[in-house]
């Protein structure tokens, strides 16, 4: 079964996020409310996807994906931000994040969340296996 793992200071969105994502793509989703609580989870357990805010209190989702990288840390990263702007863009990119931007519409964002979780889940498959390349 997949693992997911979802960042979020903002517990109503982290929860609406969990429960669709537990529902949809039939998952383990844990939820974090903070990058230093996750990397304590992460170091814990191995996920398949992290999902995680750009904007939150003490360190940021690029503060966080950096730190991830520089531990040797390769799981597939989705980071979500009301943000718009083409540097935390282009950053995500370069550090190897899938980027989504949150708009107004909870449940446009939910279904590309849904739809990154199955590419980046679908393009770590090894063909013909049910595993996970890490």
């Amino acid at each position: 079964m997949t693992r997911i793992l979802v960042v979020d200071d903002y517990p109503p969105i982290a929860e609406l996020i969990r429960i669709y994502i537990r529902k949809t793509c039939n998952a383990d989703v844990d939820v974090c409310h903070s990058a230093m609580e996750a990397m304590d989870s992460i170091r814990e357990t191995e996920y398949d996807v992290i999902i995680s805010d750009y904007d939150m209190r003490e360190m940021d989702g690029i503060a966080l994906l950096r730190h991830l990288k520089q531990s040797g840390n390769q799981t597939p990263f989705i980071l979500m931000t009301g943000i718009e702007g083409e540097e935390i863009e282009a950053e995500a990119g370069m550090l190897g994040a899938v980027y989504i931007f949150k708009g107004d519409h909870p449940t446009r964002q939910i279904t590309e969340i849904l739809h990154m979780i199955r590419r980046v889940v679908s393009d770590n498959r090894i063909p013909g296996d049910n595993t996970l390349v890490t």
